[in-house]
Protein backbone atom coordinates (compact mmCIF):
# COMPACT_ATOMS: atom_id res chain seq x y z
CA UNK A 1 0.00 0.00 0.00
CA UNK A 2 3.05 2.07 1.05
CA UNK A 3 4.96 1.49 -2.24
CA UNK A 4 1.45 2.36 -4.07
CA UNK A 5 1.12 5.59 -2.38
CA UNK A 6 4.26 6.41 -3.23
CA UNK A 7 4.31 5.39 -6.41
CA UNK A 8 1.10 7.66 -7.40
CA UNK A 9 2.80 10.64 -5.52
CA UNK A 10 5.91 10.54 -7.83
CA UNK A 11 3.56 10.37 -10.96
CA UNK A 12 1.94 13.37 -9.91
CA UNK A 13 5.25 14.90 -9.17
CA UNK A 14 6.47 14.11 -12.51
CA UNK A 15 3.37 14.94 -14.76
CA UNK A 16 2.92 18.31 -12.56
CA UNK A 17 6.54 19.39 -13.69
CA UNK A 18 5.75 18.36 -17.65
CA UNK A 19 2.60 20.68 -17.44
CA UNK A 20 4.31 23.57 -15.70
CA UNK A 21 7.43 22.94 -18.63
CA UNK A 22 4.70 22.83 -21.24
CA UNK A 23 3.30 26.20 -20.00
CA UNK A 24 6.61 27.34 -20.12
CA UNK A 25 6.95 26.72 -23.55
CA UNK A 26 4.04 27.86 -24.40
CA UNK A 27 4.86 31.10 -22.92
CA UNK A 28 8.18 31.66 -24.67
CA UNK A 29 5.78 30.65 -28.05
CA UNK A 30 3.39 32.97 -27.58
CA UNK A 31 6.19 35.93 -26.71
CA UNK A 32 8.14 35.27 -29.74
CA UNK A 33 5.36 34.89 -32.45
CA UNK A 34 4.66 38.25 -29.94
CA UNK A 35 8.07 39.74 -31.26
CA UNK A 36 7.46 39.03 -34.97
CA UNK A 37 3.75 40.31 -35.48
CA UNK A 38 5.20 43.52 -33.69
CA UNK A 39 8.13 44.27 -35.50
CA UNK A 40 6.47 42.97 -39.08
CA UNK A 41 3.39 45.35 -38.10
CA UNK A 42 6.29 48.09 -37.66
CA UNK A 43 7.31 47.65 -41.15
CA UNK A 44 4.44 47.69 -42.49
CA UNK A 45 4.01 50.71 -41.25
CA UNK A 46 6.82 52.40 -42.75
CA UNK A 47 6.21 50.53 -46.03
CA UNK A 48 2.98 51.82 -46.21
CA UNK A 49 -0.31 49.80 -47.21
CA UNK A 50 0.62 47.28 -49.62
CA UNK A 51 -1.14 47.13 -52.97
CA UNK A 52 -3.70 44.57 -54.18
CA UNK A 53 -0.90 43.33 -56.92
CA UNK A 54 1.95 43.13 -54.56
CA UNK A 55 -0.33 41.23 -52.59
CA UNK A 56 -1.19 39.06 -54.78
CA UNK A 57 2.22 38.16 -55.93
CA UNK A 58 3.72 37.74 -52.08
CA UNK A 59 0.48 35.57 -51.53
CA UNK A 60 1.76 33.35 -54.93
CA UNK A 61 5.20 32.95 -52.53
CA UNK A 62 3.94 32.23 -49.25
CA UNK A 63 1.87 29.39 -51.23
CA UNK A 64 5.55 27.78 -51.74
CA UNK A 65 5.31 26.83 -48.17
CA UNK A 66 1.39 25.20 -47.77
CA UNK A 67 2.35 21.65 -48.26
CA UNK A 68 4.13 19.34 -46.44
CA UNK A 69 7.49 19.08 -45.76
CA UNK A 70 10.22 16.99 -44.28
CA UNK A 71 13.26 17.86 -42.29
CA UNK A 72 16.71 17.52 -44.71
CA UNK A 73 20.33 17.45 -44.16
CA UNK A 74 23.24 19.48 -45.81
CA UNK A 75 24.78 16.38 -46.82
CA UNK A 76 20.84 16.00 -49.14
CA UNK A 77 21.74 19.23 -50.18
CA UNK A 78 24.82 18.78 -51.60
CA UNK A 79 24.54 16.02 -53.40
CA UNK A 80 21.23 17.65 -55.23
CA UNK A 81 23.52 20.74 -55.86
CA UNK A 82 26.05 17.95 -57.58
CA UNK A 83 23.65 17.00 -60.25
CA UNK A 84 22.03 19.96 -61.52
CA UNK A 85 22.60 23.42 -64.09
CA UNK A 86 21.13 25.59 -62.22
CA UNK A 87 21.11 26.61 -58.39
CA UNK A 88 18.59 29.54 -57.36
CA UNK A 89 19.10 30.72 -53.79
CA UNK A 90 16.60 33.21 -51.90
CA UNK A 91 17.81 36.41 -50.88
CA UNK A 92 16.62 38.94 -48.04
CA UNK A 93 18.56 41.76 -49.18
CA UNK A 94 18.33 43.73 -45.37
CA UNK A 95 20.03 40.97 -43.47
CA UNK A 96 23.80 39.49 -43.39
CA UNK A 97 22.62 36.54 -42.23
CA UNK A 98 21.16 36.08 -45.69
CA UNK A 99 23.84 36.88 -48.16
CA UNK A 100 26.77 34.85 -45.49
CA UNK A 101 24.28 31.96 -45.86
CA UNK A 102 24.25 32.50 -49.88
CA UNK A 103 28.15 32.41 -49.60
CA UNK A 104 28.35 29.05 -47.09
CA UNK A 105 26.09 27.60 -50.41
CA UNK A 106 28.76 28.89 -52.79
CA UNK A 107 31.49 27.13 -50.46
CA UNK A 108 29.64 23.90 -51.38
CA UNK A 109 30.25 23.73 -55.15
CA UNK A 110 33.08 22.21 -56.59
CA UNK A 111 34.76 25.01 -58.43
CA UNK A 112 36.71 23.22 -60.81
CA UNK A 113 33.40 22.83 -62.99
CA UNK A 114 32.82 25.98 -64.88
CA UNK A 115 30.32 27.97 -62.64
CA UNK A 116 28.43 30.99 -63.61
CA UNK A 117 27.08 33.51 -60.73
CA UNK A 118 23.96 35.68 -61.96
CA UNK A 119 22.75 38.05 -59.27
CA UNK A 120 19.83 40.49 -59.52
CA UNK A 121 21.92 43.52 -57.53
CA UNK A 122 23.25 44.00 -60.77
CA UNK A 123 21.59 45.24 -64.06
CA UNK A 124 22.63 43.71 -67.22
CA UNK A 125 23.51 46.85 -68.87
CA UNK A 126 26.01 47.20 -66.29
CA UNK A 127 27.98 44.62 -67.14
CA UNK A 128 31.00 46.56 -68.89
CA UNK A 129 31.80 47.89 -65.07
CA UNK A 130 31.52 44.55 -63.22
CA UNK A 131 33.99 42.87 -65.65
CA UNK A 132 36.57 45.93 -65.34
CA UNK A 133 36.08 44.82 -61.23
CA UNK A 134 35.91 41.53 -61.73
CA UNK A 135 39.09 42.25 -63.57
CA UNK A 136 41.58 44.33 -61.14
CA UNK A 137 40.73 47.29 -64.52
CA UNK A 138 39.13 49.60 -61.41
CA UNK A 139 38.76 49.79 -58.10
CA UNK A 140 35.58 49.15 -55.52
CA UNK A 141 34.73 52.56 -54.92
CA UNK A 142 35.14 53.10 -58.52
CA UNK A 143 32.78 50.07 -59.81
CA UNK A 144 30.19 51.16 -56.89
CA UNK A 145 30.07 54.85 -58.59
CA UNK A 146 29.84 53.17 -62.03
CA UNK A 147 26.91 51.24 -61.59
CA UNK A 148 25.48 53.97 -58.95
CA UNK A 149 25.19 51.49 -56.37
CA UNK A 150 23.06 53.18 -53.39
CA UNK A 151 20.67 54.96 -55.60
CA UNK A 152 20.06 51.51 -58.30
CA UNK A 153 20.05 48.95 -55.04
CA UNK A 154 20.64 51.14 -51.67
CA UNK A 155 21.44 47.98 -49.37
CA UNK A 156 24.59 47.64 -47.78
CA UNK A 157 27.53 47.03 -50.21
CA UNK A 158 28.93 45.02 -46.96
CA UNK A 159 26.23 42.64 -47.00
CA UNK A 160 27.37 41.38 -50.81
CA UNK A 161 31.50 42.32 -50.79
CA UNK A 162 32.26 38.58 -49.75
CA UNK A 163 30.03 37.16 -52.92
CA UNK A 164 32.02 38.94 -55.09
CA UNK A 165 35.32 38.21 -53.09
CA UNK A 166 34.64 34.50 -53.67
CA UNK A 167 34.11 34.81 -56.95
CA UNK A 168 37.42 36.88 -57.45
CA UNK A 169 38.93 34.19 -55.16
CA UNK A 170 38.01 31.68 -57.77
CA UNK A 171 37.40 32.86 -60.99
CA UNK A 172 34.61 32.58 -61.41
CA UNK A 173 32.16 35.16 -63.81
CA UNK A 174 29.59 36.93 -61.95
CA UNK A 175 26.64 37.88 -64.76
CA UNK A 176 23.87 40.90 -63.85
CA UNK A 177 20.32 40.02 -64.20
CA UNK A 178 18.27 42.59 -63.62
CA UNK A 179 16.43 45.78 -65.52
CA UNK A 180 15.62 48.61 -63.40
CA UNK A 181 12.19 49.56 -63.87
CA UNK A 182 10.70 53.10 -62.57
CA UNK A 183 7.32 52.22 -60.96
CA UNK A 184 7.27 49.26 -58.36
CA UNK A 185 4.15 47.10 -59.03
CA UNK A 186 3.17 43.48 -59.69
CA UNK A 187 3.41 44.39 -63.75
CA UNK A 188 7.10 45.18 -62.96
CA UNK A 189 7.94 42.93 -60.65
CA UNK A 190 6.58 40.13 -64.18
CA UNK A 191 8.17 42.12 -66.52
CA UNK A 192 11.53 41.46 -64.37
CA UNK A 193 10.81 38.03 -63.87
CA UNK A 194 10.58 37.68 -67.55
CA UNK A 195 13.53 39.63 -68.61
CA UNK A 196 15.57 37.98 -66.10
CA UNK A 197 14.89 34.50 -66.94
CA UNK A 198 15.52 35.64 -70.67
CA UNK A 199 19.14 36.79 -69.64
CA UNK A 200 19.42 33.68 -67.57
CA UNK A 201 18.52 31.51 -71.06
CA UNK A 202 21.12 33.21 -72.91
CA UNK A 203 23.80 32.16 -70.18
CA UNK A 204 22.85 28.69 -70.33
CA UNK A 205 22.91 28.88 -74.10
CA UNK A 206 25.60 30.45 -74.69
CA UNK A 207 27.47 28.14 -71.89
CA UNK A 208 25.64 24.90 -71.59
CA UNK A 209 27.99 23.14 -69.57
CA UNK A 210 28.23 25.55 -67.03
CA UNK A 211 26.65 25.53 -63.75
CA UNK A 212 24.39 28.55 -63.44
CA UNK A 213 24.18 29.99 -59.73
CA UNK A 214 21.37 32.52 -59.32
CA UNK A 215 21.13 34.77 -56.55
CA UNK A 216 17.60 36.50 -56.58
CA UNK A 217 14.64 38.03 -53.95
CA UNK A 218 12.97 35.15 -52.14
CA UNK A 219 9.51 36.50 -53.81
CA UNK A 220 10.63 36.29 -57.71
CA UNK A 221 11.76 32.56 -57.05
CA UNK A 222 8.01 31.66 -56.18
CA UNK A 223 7.36 28.85 -59.08
CA UNK A 224 4.61 31.10 -60.97
CA UNK A 225 7.17 33.92 -61.10
CA UNK A 226 10.81 33.78 -62.26
CA UNK A 227 10.98 30.05 -62.63
CA UNK A 228 7.81 29.80 -65.01
CA UNK A 229 9.39 31.32 -68.09
CA UNK A 230 12.52 29.59 -67.85
CA UNK A 231 10.86 26.10 -66.92
CA UNK A 232 8.28 26.75 -70.25
CA UNK A 233 11.38 27.25 -72.66
CA UNK A 234 14.03 24.61 -70.77
CA UNK A 235 14.19 21.27 -72.63
CA UNK A 236 14.32 19.06 -70.01
CA UNK A 237 12.36 19.01 -66.81
CA UNK A 238 12.86 21.73 -64.33
CA UNK A 239 12.97 19.62 -61.41
CA UNK A 240 15.79 17.52 -62.92
CA UNK A 241 17.75 20.36 -63.78
CA UNK A 242 17.75 22.98 -60.42
CA UNK A 243 17.80 23.40 -57.33
CA UNK A 244 15.83 26.26 -55.56
CA UNK A 245 16.82 27.17 -52.41
CA UNK A 246 14.33 29.81 -49.86
CA UNK A 247 15.32 31.09 -46.78
CA UNK A 248 13.68 31.75 -43.54
CA UNK A 249 10.41 31.19 -44.19
CA UNK A 250 8.31 32.55 -41.32
CA UNK A 251 5.34 29.61 -41.48
CA UNK A 252 8.08 26.97 -41.52
CA UNK A 253 10.10 28.21 -38.59
CA UNK A 254 6.78 28.67 -35.96
CA UNK A 255 5.88 24.99 -37.20
CA UNK A 256 9.42 24.08 -36.21
CA UNK A 257 8.87 26.23 -32.91
CA UNK A 258 5.30 24.55 -32.23
CA UNK A 259 7.11 21.12 -32.22
CA UNK A 260 9.85 22.41 -29.97
CA UNK A 261 12.96 21.54 -32.69
CA UNK A 262 13.47 24.98 -33.67
CA UNK A 263 17.12 25.14 -32.67
CA UNK A 264 17.70 21.56 -34.41
CA UNK A 265 16.73 21.91 -37.64
CA UNK A 266 17.59 24.52 -40.37
CA UNK A 267 16.98 23.33 -43.23
CA UNK A 268 13.93 21.13 -44.64
CA UNK A 269 12.82 19.63 -47.98
CA UNK A 270 9.80 21.14 -49.94
CA UNK A 271 9.31 18.81 -52.53
CA UNK A 272 12.29 17.60 -55.40
CA UNK A 273 15.16 19.59 -55.68
CA UNK A 274 13.58 22.34 -53.71
CA UNK A 275 14.53 23.46 -50.04
CA UNK A 276 14.45 26.13 -47.35
CA UNK A 277 17.23 27.49 -45.08
CA UNK A 278 16.48 28.85 -41.67
CA UNK A 279 19.07 31.08 -40.04
CA UNK A 280 17.69 33.32 -38.45
CA UNK A 281 14.13 33.63 -36.82
CA UNK A 282 11.70 36.05 -38.03
CA UNK A 283 11.69 38.72 -35.70
CA UNK A 284 15.40 39.06 -36.16
CA UNK A 285 14.67 38.67 -40.14
CA UNK A 286 12.05 41.59 -39.92
CA UNK A 287 14.18 44.06 -37.03
CA UNK A 288 16.92 44.37 -39.09
CA UNK A 289 14.50 44.88 -42.03
CA UNK A 290 13.20 47.40 -39.43
CA UNK A 291 16.63 49.27 -38.49
CA UNK A 292 17.58 49.51 -42.06
CA UNK A 293 14.20 51.28 -43.13
CA UNK A 294 13.78 53.87 -40.07
CA UNK A 295 17.68 54.72 -41.20
CA UNK A 296 17.09 55.40 -44.71
CA UNK A 297 13.30 56.76 -44.89
CA UNK A 298 14.68 59.66 -42.58
CA UNK A 299 16.38 61.48 -44.96
CA UNK A 300 17.57 64.42 -42.61
CA UNK A 301 20.08 61.61 -40.81
CA UNK A 302 23.80 61.94 -42.15
CA UNK A 303 25.66 58.84 -43.47
CA UNK A 304 27.19 58.64 -40.13
CA UNK A 305 23.88 57.83 -38.46
CA UNK A 306 23.61 55.18 -36.11
CA UNK A 307 20.17 53.29 -35.20
CA UNK A 308 18.87 54.46 -31.94
CA UNK A 309 17.72 50.78 -30.24
CA UNK A 310 15.93 51.95 -27.41
CA UNK A 311 12.83 51.89 -28.62
CA UNK A 312 13.39 48.68 -30.13
CA UNK A 313 14.74 46.47 -27.20
CA UNK A 314 11.93 48.99 -25.08
CA UNK A 315 9.35 46.96 -27.23
CA UNK A 316 10.74 43.89 -26.28
CA UNK A 317 10.97 44.45 -22.67
CA UNK A 318 7.50 45.56 -22.42
CA UNK A 319 5.69 41.98 -24.36
CA UNK A 320 8.50 40.16 -22.38
CA UNK A 321 7.14 41.63 -19.12
CA UNK A 322 2.93 40.96 -19.96
CA UNK A 323 4.08 37.52 -20.35
CA UNK A 324 5.93 37.21 -17.24
CA UNK A 325 2.91 39.88 -15.37
CA UNK A 326 5.88 42.13 -14.09
CA UNK A 327 5.20 45.84 -13.95
CA UNK A 328 8.70 47.55 -16.31
CA UNK A 329 8.83 50.59 -16.52
CA UNK A 330 11.07 51.64 -19.93
CA UNK A 331 11.81 55.11 -19.28
CA UNK A 332 14.63 53.78 -16.57
CA UNK A 333 16.88 52.46 -18.82
CA UNK A 334 18.78 53.45 -21.83
CA UNK A 335 20.96 51.49 -24.22
CA UNK A 336 24.16 51.82 -25.64
CA UNK A 337 26.27 50.55 -28.55
CA UNK A 338 29.14 49.52 -29.04
CA UNK A 339 30.15 52.44 -31.23
CA UNK A 340 28.40 55.05 -28.79
CA UNK A 341 31.54 56.50 -27.43
CA UNK A 342 29.53 58.54 -25.03
CA UNK A 343 28.75 55.01 -23.20
CA UNK A 344 32.58 55.28 -21.75
CA UNK A 345 32.24 58.82 -20.79
CA UNK A 346 29.48 57.87 -18.40
CA UNK A 347 31.11 55.25 -17.45
CA UNK A 348 34.21 57.27 -16.15
CA UNK A 349 31.92 59.65 -14.59
CA UNK A 350 30.54 56.66 -12.41
CA UNK A 351 32.89 56.74 -9.09
CA UNK A 352 34.67 54.09 -8.24
CA UNK A 353 33.88 51.33 -5.80
CA UNK A 354 37.22 51.21 -3.90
Amino acid sequence: MLKSTIMRARINLVSQKLKNKHQIQNHWTILRKELFRQVQSHVQSLLGEEGSGLASYRQVYEKEFSSQWTVANKAELLSSLRRVQFIFIGDFHAIPQSQKAQLRILRMLDVRREIILAVEFFEAKKQIHLDNYLQGKITEKEFLKAIEWKRNWGFPWDHYRGLLKWAIKNQIRVVGINIKLKERSSKTLEKRDLFSAKELLKIHHKNPAAQVVVIYGDLHLARPHLLKPLKERLRQKFEDVAVVIYQNSEKIFFQLLDRGIETEVDLVRLGKNRYCLLSVPPWVKWQNYLLFLEQHTDKSLSGDWESDFTDHVARLVQVLGQLLEIQVNCDAFSIYSAKDSSFWDKLDSVPSLE
